[in-house]
């Protein structure tokens, strides 16, 4: 098989896997002050075609203003919400004076939303110039109650962070340019910034299930060159060797490991960017050591070709050693003309 169609299928295996994903759950695009639907009208077709539910609070828009034969239509209750769902349509909503914010909140309830994406002017939340890709409540409630410089008003924040604190929807800040929607429903990246409840986290070894997620997981690091490519069929005799961090069901982090005598091989080492920057990458080397400790391995050792995960290696403890110094049997199968960096730490046995 060329290699540019089973890239190209791949890609729309990505894309498949994560529209699909959403099925069954409701989405309820509000429209921010200054966003134009204009801009969001691929998108919100794409949405459309996907099958997925998707309603719109946008105040002020006239359905006979939009291109002819746009799937749009207004609707006033659950019932007229229905029938254009099931026809193929998107809702939309009746706006009304107020708080766009808490009519929003209102009508995700009335209409059994459970993802409110909010279109706006900003790529999502800035604190500090910094991207928030994702906050949990009391992550929202400590910016809210914090000092640091932030894009959104913090009455605005303290407003969402309550009625989310009261509410099962989901709320994500997404930029109304063309792209963005697509880029939060249909890729590894997302886009924007997801704020939710704390979702129950696990660690655990990965299971035949679990192939397609952490495949995925894997390919925009395989693409770039920070990690050797993993083939379906090797990836699933080697699946029990992979370790995951589940949040709310999701596998956010996953790596590999390879026991070679009393050394244990730290590869495969990926996550998903929207949840980096909590510890959950720390959390997950973490239980692997203890883990491979308890069963008598004296050291766990990693390779990297990105100075940011040395970085990450030597602030778990792990210590810079020459590759020549790794297991035989791990460097017989090893590319030396990579450029890569050996880490090295030490397990303390119980």
């Amino acid at each position: 098989m060329r290699q540019s169609i089973e890239r190209e299928m791949l890609e729309v295996l990505e894309l498949f896997y994560y529209a699909t994903s959403f099925q069954g759950r409701r989405f309820l695009c509000c429209f921010g002050p200054g966003a134009m639907v204009s801009e969001m009208l691929l998108d919100l077709r794409l949405l459309n075609r996907a099958r997925l539910e998707v309603c719109l609070l946008a105040p002020g828009l006239d359905p006979a203003h939009l291109p002819p034969g746009y799937p749009v239509v207004p609707v006033g209750n659950p019932r007229e919400l229905e029938q254009a769902l099931k026809k193929g349509l998107m809702p939309l909503l009746p706006s009304a004076a107020g708080g766009l914010m808490e009519h929003a909140f209102a009508l995700a309830k009335t209409f059994k939303v459970s993802r409110i994406l909010w279109l706006g002017q900003e790529p999502g939340l800035l604190c500090g110039g910094k991207l928030q890709s994702f906050l949990d409540l009391g992550e929202l409630k400590a910016l809210v109650e914090g000092e640091e410089s932030m894009n959104f008003d913090r009455e605005f924040l303290g407003a969402l962070w309550r009625e989310l604190e009261h509410s099962k929807q989901e709320w994500v800040f997404v930029e109304a340019k063309s792209g963005a929607l697509f880029q939060e429903v249909f890729t590894h990246q997302g886009c924007g910034t997801l704020v939710a409840r704390s979702y129950q986290k696990s660690i655990t070894q990965a299971q035949v299930s679990d192939l397609l997620d952490v495949m995925l997981l894997m390919r925009p690091y395989a693409k770039s060159g920070v990690i050797l490519p993993v083939g379906e069929e090797q990836l699933a005799q080697e699946i029990g060797n992979y370790w995951v961090y589940r949040l709310g069901g999701s596998i956010v982090v996953t790596a590999r490991t390879r026991v070679l005598g009393d050394w244990v091989e730290l590869g495969k080492f990926c996550s998903l960017p929207r949840y980096q920057g909590k510890g959950r990458a720390r959390e997950l080397v973490a239980k692997i050591a203890e883990e491979m400790a308890a069963q008598g391995a004296k050291f766990l050792f990693a390779l990297t070709v990105e100075p940011k995960m040395g970085t990450f290696f030597e602030r778990m403890g792990f210590e810079q050693v020459d590759r020549e110094t790794l297991p035989k049997a791990w460097a017989q199968g090893y590319d030396f003309s990579r450029p890569s960096v050996a880490y090295r730490l030490t397990l303390q046995s119980k």
